[in-house]
């Protein structure tokens, strides 16, 4: 498969520039699906693509005095994205130095087992808040037929995540809007997808999705044979015989 890009990702290593049957125009493309759409309509609010990526409250690591002279607990925020790689779904979280694709590396991360737990409130015990954060890792709210927007979007690599519009201090608003972002055809070698699929393993799967699942299909010409074309024109097939009365 030959790739057309501006930009180089990790699975490019086995661009082939001489193949001209398996082109590749990849580019890359972000906008805000219209969710009132019924495709993403669905009947439980959690399989909602706003709440499939929802925030996960986490304690922090110490309390804070708050303005009335107690101590109150204050909490970290984070949210997955997900990423949909030639109909199979991969989450992952974003922290400012690394991307998370697992549990256990996220969990280690952020220390997840040292922070500030409660014996009483169950909000902030330990087993709720490690449940929701092993959520985040796992599929089992996502509904099947969103994996079929590979499909519906004409394109083999889809990003899904969470913009939130902050406002400037001094509004009386504080929780910030938040918007749901497709990514078309992403920059993998950010995201460390490599360490999920290899560069070989991708580009096999890319290039088999993207000229069979996505191929789109065209029928075979047509033969015509020179009868038919003949009589299509008005002729039949006494029109070029030379009459065998006439002499020259």
């Amino acid at each position: 498969m030959r790739i057309i890009s501006k930009y180089h990702d990790y699975y490019d290593v086995l661009n082939d520039g001489s193949d001209t049957d398996h082109v590749w125009r990849r580019e890359t493309s972000s906008f805000f699906p219209n969710l009132n759409d019924p495709f993403y309509k669905t009947e439980a609010r959690e399989n909602e693509l706003p709440y499939l990526m929802d925030n996960v409250s986490v304690p922090q690591r110490k309390h804070v005095l708050n303005s009335r002279g107690s101590w109150q607990l204050e909490y970290e925020h984070y949210r997955r994205s997900l990423l949909l790689f030639c109909g199979e779904f991969y989450q992952f979280v974003k922290l400012a130095d690394r991307i998370c694709w697992d549990f256990d590396s996220f969990a280690q991360a952020i220390n997840l087992e040292e922070r500030p737990y409660s014996k009483r409130g169950f909000r902030t015990s330990q087993q709720e808040v490690y449940a929701k954060v092993q959520a985040m890792f796992t599929q089992e709210t996502i509904l099947p037929r969103f994996k079929t927007l590979n499909l519906r979007l004409k394109c083999p690599i889809v990003l899904m995540e969470i913009l939130e519009e902050q406002f400037p201090a001094g509004t009386r608003r504080r929780t910030p809007f938040s918007y749901v972002q497709f990514t078309l055809n992403p920059h993998l070698d950010e995201l460390g997808f490599a360490s999920i699929i290899p560069p070989y393993d991708a580009f096999l799967r890319l290039e088999t999705y993207l000229f069979n699942d996505l191929a789109e299909q065209k029928d075979p010409p047509i033969e015509i044979s020179d009868n038919i074309k003949r009589d299509m024109h008005g002729f039949d097939k006494h029109s070029f015989q030379k009459d065998p009365t006439k002499k020259k």
